[in-house]
């Protein structure tokens, strides 16, 4: 016996849009040292794979995303900087 299982709408969303955004983050990982090169002490948006957005105050960065009609939640923000910063709780 099989079954059928249906996904609404709005769950195969969500789904796409926490693959798309572990995708990306797992892309700002591994080219880090790239972004490194091009984008030092700078935050960045990611998109599919594609630096979008860049600058070095992050509320900036939000605000020209917003401007440009895009969803915020949708890019991976990251701040790219030679030295890591580590955090202890």
């Amino acid at each position: 016996m099989s079954l059928l299982v249906v996904i609404p709408n709005k769950d195969k969303k969500i789904a796409e849009r926490t693959r798309r955004y572990t995708r990306d983050n797992l892309w700002v990982h591994d080219n880090y040292q790239a972004l490194i090169k091009l984008y030092n002490k700078k935050y960045i948006a990611v998109l599919d794979k594609k630096v979008c957005f860049n600058s070095d105050d992050i509320s900036e960065m939000v605000s020209i995303i917003k401007k440009s009609n895009k969803i915020v939640e949708d890019y991976v923000i990251e701040y790219i900087a030679s030295e890591k910063n580590s955090f202890l709780m």
